[in-house]
């Protein structure tokens, strides 16, 4: 099992162990599954990783007041939820497109984010209004837990969640609120575990409305633990993952609270794909590296990605992840005296139809590729990456098991084939007839 594996999957088991202590303090009414999300995935994982620094981010957050304002237009009946750029704009901007085809209003609402120093007078005031109670939920806890997870550590956690997560969770009710006003009837987000969707959905479906949310990557088994807790009326979920909910609610491990719907979203069923002027021969989308990430075998393949296509006259391109750290970049920048970098927040579907083959390391720009007719290949010369995973369930995928492997996949791109007209478009209308259903009501 990855590191990021054991670490979810940890960090889950202890989700679940809180959980029932909160159950018995009776303090669950404060909808901890808005926040269970990014507990999850990353407050935990942080904690867990590097308790120094993240103790010193709690005292630093403590002590500034967070104001959430939500832009929107009230006019509109649909709801488009703003999160992180990529996934809005490989994802959303997509769909308001299509809404824009069949005549469907809507408004995107963005929430911004503003911070005033205040000594921590804001936190404490509004935590006042909690009733529950650190010390409470100490002695209630039991004592295998506390150890395992670590004493400080555990301390630590509480006081966060209660000053931090709740506060921020109060403070995002009231944003949203706003919003919520009787001329809406859909919301629709692409993000499953941020805290500002999940109470964007929470509200809405508490004001009857329909909540849709969008697959927006793949599905792992043992790494996908943010799906044990989205909230939504309707998951729009990818064809391909019928089978990852199959064997969860085969094995009895997950019975889903909102309608799963199975069909092509409108990132695979965009209606302008037509292919751009081929402007590179290989573009090389870098993956998202943080402190769960296999760091060493990551980079090592990175440079050999990029030696092996240095050596021939192809004209490729680098593209970060938008979320990787800026330490990061400047490490592979220093590495190499010329590397033509493409901005990180550029939509990779733009980028995909203008070039000619795509290299990763296990990104979803593989379905892209796959779905454009763009030669693909996945770097995995460590093997990080399992041969029945998800990512290679399109025989086109390339599995770079080697650097002849690699040799092979760079020599050949250039003698690829591909279409230059309109790629065939993938029918599917299924998320539009669902909005036009919801909207009908």
């Amino acid at each position: 099992m990855s590191k990021y594996n054991e670490t979810v999957n940890n960090n889950l088991a202890f989700v679940k162990q809180f959980k029932k202590v909160l159950e018995v303090a009776n303090f669950l009414d404060y909808d901890f599954r808005t926040v269970e999300g990014d507990l999850t995935l990353y407050t935990l994982s942080y904690l867990h990783h590097s308790p120094f620094r993240f103790t010193l981010h709690f005292i630093k957050t403590l002590l500034h007041k967070r104001r959430f304002v939500i832009e929107y237009d009230k006019t509109c009946a649909v709801s488009v939820v703003k999160t992180a750029e990529h996934l809005y704009r490989d994802n959303l901007a997509p769909l308001l497109l299509e809404l824009d085809a069949n005549a469907i209003e809507y408004g995107v609402c963005t929430c911004n984010r503003s911070e005033t120093f205040d000594m921590g007078f804001n936190r404490i005031s509004q935590s006042l209004k909690l009733k529950f109670r650190i010390i409470t939920l100490i002695k209630l806890s039991e004592l295998p837990m506390i150890f395992s997870f670590g004493l400080f550590k555990y301390i630590i956690f509480l006081y966060y969640y209660k000053y931090i997560v709740q506060v921020d969770r109060i403070e995002l009710e009231r944003a949203v609120l706003d919003v919520i006003t009787p001329k809406l009837k859909i919301v629709i987000s692409a993000e499953v575990c941020d805290t500002y969707s999940r109470v964007f959905s929470r509200l809405a479906i508490d004001a009857n409305l329909c909540s849709i949310l969008l697959q927006c990557g793949p599905l792992f088994k043992d790494r996908s633990v943010e799906i044990y807790s989205i909230i939504c009326t309707n998951f729009f979920a990818w064809h391909m993952s019928l089978g990852f909910f199959d064997d969860l609610m085969k094995n009895g491990e997950f019975q889903p609270d909102y309608d799963l719907c199975f069909g092509s979203t409108p990132r695979f069923t965009n209606r302008n794909l037509c292919l751009h002027k081929r402007e590179y021969d290989i573009i090389v989308f870098l993956p998202w590296i943080n402190f769960l990430s296999e760091v060493q075998a990551i980079n090592n393949e990175i440079l050999t990605t990029i030696r092996a296509i240095q050596a021939t006259d192809l004209r490729f391109a680098i593209k970060f992840h938008p979320a990787s750290y800026q330490g990061q970049n400047m490490w592979l920048e220093s590495k190499f005296s010329e590397l033509n970098i493409l901005d990180s927040n550029a939509s990779s579907i733009e980028l995909i139809r203008s070039t000619v083959a795509v290299l990763n390391f296990g990104s979803t720009t593989t379905f892209d590729a796959v779905n454009m007719r763009v030669k693909v290949g996945i770097v995995n010369i460590s093997g990080r990456i399992e041969p029945d995973s998800i990512y290679f369930s399109d025989q086109s995928v390339f599995n770079i098991k080697s650097v002849e492997d690699l040799n092979i996949f760079v020599s050949g791109v250039g003698q690829t084939s591909i279409s230059d007209g309109y790629i065939t478009e993938v029918s599917g209308n299924e998320l539009i007839d669902l909005i036009k259903f919801e909207l009908q009501k």
